[in-house]
C-alpha cells in the first residue's frame, strides 16, 4: 500500500490547469474548499451503500470502461449500453481508514474520561461499519483494484466531508447516456412484457425531469423512484450532473437506474413533441403526465389516464421553483396534480411539497393502478 504522506505529496504536487475540483453542489463550502483536487472526469463518493453499489454494479457487469481498465484492458468487450453503468475515466482507487489510528488512538486515550479530539466526537467507530467496511474491501479485492489505508483526516480531505462512513472510493464520473428520442423499446406496445410480468397489473411507468437543480434533490427522486419500480430515468438538457451528491442522496440506486439525458440542443418540449409522433406512428400507447400545482384549464388536458398495462405512462416533474413550462404542457396528454387537504391558502404561502416529496406521492399512486383518481385531478 502506497504511503498516505506519499499520496497525499503527489496529489498536491499534481495539481493544475487540467486538474478540476469535485463540483458538487450540496456539500458545505467550508469543507469542499478542502477537498484535494481530482483530474477532471473522475470524483471521489463516500458512504458504504453509495460505494457497494458502484462495486456491485461493477462486479455484474465486466465488459464497463473501468472493469476493463482494472483488468488491464487486455481482454476487450467495450461498453454495453444495456446496462446502467454509466461511469468512465479509467481505474478505480478504493481508500479505507487505517485502523491502527484507531487503534493507537485508544490506547493514548484509554485513562481519559473523555475524547481529546472533535473527531474522536463525530467520527466513532462501531464494529458495524467495520464490517461494511471489511465488506467493500473484499469487493475491491475481487475486482483488482487499488485500496489504501489512510487517516481519517485524509479521507475528509479527499471527499470534504466529515461523514465519510471511513470509505472513500475515487472513480469515474457518472455520465448520464445521451439521447435525441425516446427510447423506442419504451414506445412500442408491450403486451408481451405485461404479459410475463410477475405483476400483471404494472404498467411501464417512466419519469422524466425537467430542469431540477438540486442535487439533494435529484438523488431524492432517484431513490423514490427505485422504490416505486420506476427504471427509467430521463432528464432534462439543463438538470444538474449525477455528481457523487446525488449519488449519496439515492443511497446508491443511481448505479442500478437507467438514467439517461437529453442531449444539448434538444428541449424538452421538441422532445415529447417527436415521442408522442413516433408513438402514433408505431401504434404504441404513451401517456405523458404533467404534475402540475394546481388543476389545468387547457381543453387539450381532458379525460383521465389509462389504467391499460400496455400503455407507457411518463410522470413529467418540473424545476424546483418554476415548475414545468406552458411549453412543455402543451405537449402533455394529461395534468396531474396533488389537492391541498389542509389549510387551502397553504399553497398560496408557498407551503407546497416539494419535488422529490410530490414525487413519491404521484409515484404511490400512479405505481398502484391510480386507484384515486378522483383526486389526482386529470
Amino acid at each position: 500500500m502506497m504511503k498516505c504522506s506519499a499520496l497525499l505529496a503527489n496529489m498536491v504536487r499534481t495539481s493544475s490547469p487540467m486538474l478540476a475540483m469535485n463540483v458538487s453542489r450540496g456539500l458545505d463550502a467550508d469543507t469542499k474548499s478542502n477537498m484535494l483536487p481530482t483530474y477532471e472526469g473522475r470524483e471521489r463518493l463516500y458512504g458504504t451503500h453509495c460505494i457497494e453499489s458502484v462495486l456491485s454494479t461493477m462486479l455484474k457487469h465486466p465488459s464497463s470502461p473501468m472493469m476493463m481498465a482494472s483488468a488491464g484492458a487486455s481482454r476487450g468487450g467495450g461498453y454495453c449500453y444495456h446496462h446502467p453503468m454509466r461511469r468512465e475515466g479509467g481505474k478505480p482507487h478504493l481508500y479505507v481508514w487505517n485502523r491502527k489510528e484507531g487503534l493507537h488512538r485508544k490506547h493514548e486515550t484509554e485513562d481519559s474520561a473523555l475524547p481529546t479530539k472533535e473527531e474522536d466526537v463525530t467520527m466513532s467507530s462501531s464494529s458495524s461499519s467495520n464490517n461494511n467496511v471489511a465488506k467493500l474491501e473484499a469487493l475491491g479485492k475481487r475486482l483488482n483494484i487499488p485500496i489504501t489505508a489512510v487517516p481519517r483526516s485524509t479521507l475528509v480531505q479527499l471527499c470534504g466531508d466529515r461523514r465519510h462512513q471511513n470509505v472513500v472510493l475515487e472513480v469515474g464520473s457518472y455520465e448520464p447516456k445521451k439521447i435525441t428520442q425516446f427510447p423506442p423499446t419504451l414506445l412500442l406496445p408491450h403486451n408481451s412484457r405485461a404479459a410475463s410480468s410477475n405483476s400483471p397489473t404494472q404498467q411501464q411507468l417512466v419519469l422524466f425531469l425537467d430542469h431540477i437543480i438540486d442535487p439533494m434533490n435529484l438523488g431524492n427522486i432517484l431513490r423514490s423512484s427505485y422504490f416505486f419500480g420506476v427504471r427509467h430515468i430521463i432528464l432534462s438538457s439543463d438538470c444538474c450532473r449525477c455528481t457523487p451528491t446525488v449519488a449519496r442522496a439515492s443511497v446508491g440506486v443511481l448505479e442500478t437506474l437507467n438514467v439517461s439525458q437529453l442531449a444539448h440542443g434538444v428541449t424538452a418540449s421538441s422532445f415529447l413533441a417527436d415521442a408522442r409522433k413516433r408513438a402514433d406512428e408505431v401504434g404504441g400507447g404513451l401517456e405523458l403526465l404533467a404534475a402540475t400545482a394546481a388543476p389545468t384549464t387547457s381543453a387539450k388536458l381532458n379525460g383521465s389516464p389509462s389504467t391499460s398495462t400496455t400503455v407507457t405512462r411518463v410522470l413529467i416533474l418540473g424545476n424546483e421553483d418554476a415548475g414545468l413550462s406552458p411549453q412543455v404542457i402543451e405537449q402533455c396528454t394529461h395534468s396531474i396534480h396533488i389537492p391541498v387537504l389542509g389549510d387551502p391558502e397553504a399553497a398560496v404561502r408557498g407551503l407546497s411539497l416539494n419535488v422529490n416529496s410530490a414525487c413519491a406521492v404521484l409515484l404511490s399512486h400512479l405505481a398502484h393502478g391510480n386507484p384515486l383518481t378522483s383526486r389526482l385531478k386529470s
